[in-house]
């Protein structure tokens, strides 16, 4: 818009103007009132829940108290001995069950006689009774009290939901003669209360007890789930189940839903109801559909307004443009402007544009010349010109490198290491600066460079002398805060910054020849101008790669290959060609040896120690005679390598099998087993996958099922003390683990033992 014309733009701010007016006024309307009936929805719900709660617990209370007038006024203890004894029972039971529609039958338990009687007509001797167990389990110290929603089966075949009442009878006796349960239908029962509700039916009602098992569900959907396998209601089972009241937003099936609920004062329940939140945002669609129609009207009516009012203020403006000449139909006073202007802004760009790059220049040009010294000299002389990098000096150039690399990248995070690569930097600048102008550093791999710079005249000695006394700093402040093991190479001096590349390969030169993982090495005097070394870094990282794997054929391959390909440069290179070759290859063998803590003379085929290698080497014998050592060599060092982690692999698994068979009884999490063994999460989990083909969780629930199976076979224990023992605490959750493992519930498999 800002490229048109001002009369257009006038046009269309009015018009926008109008609009937005309207608009803005149409938002605030919306949002006031949309706040207004969600929080009237909101309380509705919630009024409603408890209107219904509270009929449902006056219901309960009702056929409570009206069972309970009922058995004060029934005379059949005081006749107990009298004929007719069992008919009476029955009568009694029966009429009972015929005080509600809504009980599924009674349970009749004579503590004297040990028997039970069903409201069906059946009676059971205590021990041939199928829920005796059950049974034994109730307190005879309460005169009446309720048990959990469960689900019993009827003798019609199928399941109910029900809610066991339980009723010691007589009541104030020290010890009750018998014991009632009536078993209310909780469904039936909870929805005829919901039908006599106003709105009552637009919600979806759930109750749960205190353990989080939801028993009563409107629509039936989460019969006896619990709250943590019902997606919708995950995040929120701890809120809950604290037993408090609220409300709050959620989604199932890509709807919104609004969800209150609230504790039951009397009972261990939580009620919970769930209003579809799609009817409250229809209501508001009809106000929307208004105001659209009177922003389009006011906006038809704002740009005919505009039109005439632009007409006469922008005539003075045209004259402007056609005095200079000014091409038409575009933002008139940018146009102006531009003309004024144009040149003066081009070289504010292009200035800007320079010093934007000028430093990811300056420390691209420095990382290659150092490590890769790709450039031509004439090219290198016009980057040092372009970018404005000191090119005399006394230069001299320090590398680090860490001596548990690989140990170091498979603890730290990768996420942290960029972390962990800007503290060291950071560090070694810190302290390199104190001693003189750190020129260039950079992170290659494991490794980490600073090159110092001096003035003009500054000792050769000297200078390297300040830079060996930063290095020890250095490492030393690394080991203490980051934690991490250096050894540092000292390179010579040169005169130019285009010379560096010779420093790095001093100083890595240094590193290698002085065997050290720990300390400072200098580059000796007698090497100032060594031979380009036998391989290259990356050839050098490739090999390296096959012998972590522990891929023996490999890696001996790919040194012939190396071996060949040195040959082929250093055909006039005498003796100290391939005896520089060679020494660098024991010299990474010596590195792995120590790594992991493997003995020379396991490795060192046919020779015996690093000193007797060093020795032959030195001796000038016949090159095949050496490279042939040293290719048993590193096939010696692969298979070290691989049985030394097959067998810390073994040793992790262990550990982890026997903290889990030790301790199933109790919370098990890839975190608790991490920090208890010493083994990382990741690994665990894959150590399992590789070695039992399963995941964590499905381990450690078959382990659990296993020493269940043992209480379930060897004792007399009940489900829920089987299911604790082991680790499950949520009894449905556990039955039906078991059922998947071994095809059988809990209680099918004490049958089957029974009758065997």
């Amino acid at each position: 818009m800002r490229d048109k014309s001002i009369r257009i733009q006038m046009i269309l701010l009015i018009a926008a103007l109008t609009f937005f007016v309207v608009f803005v006024g149409g938002v605030f309307y919306y949002a006031t009132t949309s706040k207004y009936m969600e929080i009237e929805m909101q309380d509705s719900n919630e009024a409603m829940m408890q209107n219904t709660t509270a009929s449902y617990e006056i219901f309960l209370e009702n056929t409570i108290d009206t069972i309970l007038l009922y058995l004060n006024d029934n005379s059949l203890f005081l006749e107990q001995e009298a004929g007719g004894y069992v008919a009476r029972v029955f009568s009694q039971l029966r009429n009972i069950t015929a005080f509600s529609d809504y009980i599924v039958n009674v349970y009749y338990f004579d503590r004297n006689l040990q028997t039970i009687y069903l409201s069906d007509g059946i009676s059971f001797d205590y021990d041939d009774f199928y829920d005796s167990g059950w049974v034994s389990s109730l307190d005879p110290e309460k005169e009446l009290y309720i048990l959990p929603a469960r689900k019993m089966p009827t003798l019609t075949g199928g399941e109910k939901e029900i809610i066991p009442i339980v009723i010691q009878y007589p009541f104030r006796a020290a010890e009750p003669m018998a014991t009632y349960i009536i078993n209310l239908d909780a469904s039936r029962f909870f929805e005829h209360v919901v039908s006599n509700v106003e709105n009552g039916r637009d919600s979806r009602f759930r109750i749960a007890d205190e353990s989080g098992m939801v028993f009563i569900s409107t629509d039936r959907a989460y019969h006896f789930m619990n709250l943590a396998e019902i997606p919708h209601l995950q995040a929120y089972q701890d809120a809950i189940l604290s037993r408090a009241q609220g409300r709050f937003m959620t989604e199932a099936d890509g709807q919104k839903l609004l969800v209150s609920y609230r504790a039951s004062p009397q009972y261990n329940w939580i009620y919970l109801s769930e209003l579809d939140y799609a009817r409250f945002e229809a209501n508001l669609r009809q106000p929307l559909y208004i105001l659209l129609a009177i922003s389009l009207a006011l906006f038809a009516v704002g740009i005919a307004s505009a039109f005439v009012i632009s007409k006469r203020m922008y005539r003075p403006l045209e004259e402007l443009m056609g005095a200079f000449s000014l091409s038409r139909g575009r933002n008139e006073v940018d146009a102006i402007r531009e003309y004024m202007s144009k040149s003066v802004e081009e070289n504010a760009e292009l200035k800007a544009h320079m010093e934007a790059g000028r430093v990811y220049m300056r420390r691209q040009f420095l990382c290659n010349l150092l490590t890769r010294n790709i450039y031509q000299e004439q090219e290198a002389e016009e980057y040092l010109a372009e970018i404005g990098c000191e090119r005399e000096g006394v230069f001299v150039t320090v590398v680090f490198e860490l001596s548990r690399y690989e140990t170091l990248v498979q603890t730290i995070p990768v996420n942290e290491w960029a972390m962990w690569e800007f503290a060291f930097e950071n560090v070694a600048k810190e302290i390199g600066e104190q001693y003189g102008q750190v020129h260039y550093t950079s992170m290659e791999n494991s490794r980490f460079a600073l090159v110092f710079r001096f003035a003009d005249g500054t000792a050769a000695q000297s200078a390297e002398q300040t830079v060996e006394q930063a290095a020890e700093r250095i490492t030393d402040s690394l080991k203490q805060h980051l934690k991490f093991e250096l050894v540092a190479g000292i390179s010579g001096t040169c005169g130019s910054v285009l010379d560096i590349h010779k420093l790095y390969v001093q100083s890595v030169t240094a590193i290698r020849l002085s065997g050290l993982t720990v300390g400072v090495a200098s580059y000796s005097p007698y090497n100032r101008n060594p031979v380009q070394p036998g391989i290259s870094l990356r050839q050098e990282d490739a090999l390296s790669k096959w012998i972590l794997l522990g891929n023996g054929e490999a890696a001996v391959a790919y040194l012939r290959e190396l071996y060949r390909d040195f040959l082929a440069r250093h055909r006039e290179g005498g003796h100290n060609g391939p005896q520089f070759f060679f020494f660098q290859i024991l010299s990474l063998i010596m590195r792995f040896l120590i790594e992991f803590e493997l003995k020379e003379s396991e490795v060192l085929a046919g020779v015996g120690s690093y000193a007797d290698f060093c020795m032959m080497l030195a001796s000038v014998p016949g090159r095949e005679e050496n490279i042939a050592h040293l290719e048993a060599s590193i096939a010696a060092l692969c298979d070290s390598i691989s049985a030394k982690r097959s067998a810390v692999a073994n040793s992790r698994l262990s550990a982890v099998s026997d903290y889990i068979h030790a301790h199933y009884g109790e919370e098990l999490s890839l975190d608790i087993i991490a920090e208890q063994t010493g083994v990382g999460k990741t690994q665990i989990s894959r150590l399992i996958k590789e070695h039992f083909d399963t995941s964590f969780v499905n381990y450690v629930n078959q382990i659990r099922i296993e020493k269940a199976v043992a209480l379930v076979e060897q004792t007399d224990s009940k489900v829920y003390e089987i299911a604790e023992a082991v680790g499950f605490h949520n009894t449905h959750y556990f039955i039906k683990i078991f059922k998947s493992f071994t095809g059988q519930t809990p209680g099918q498999m004490k049958e089957s033992r029974r009758k065997g």
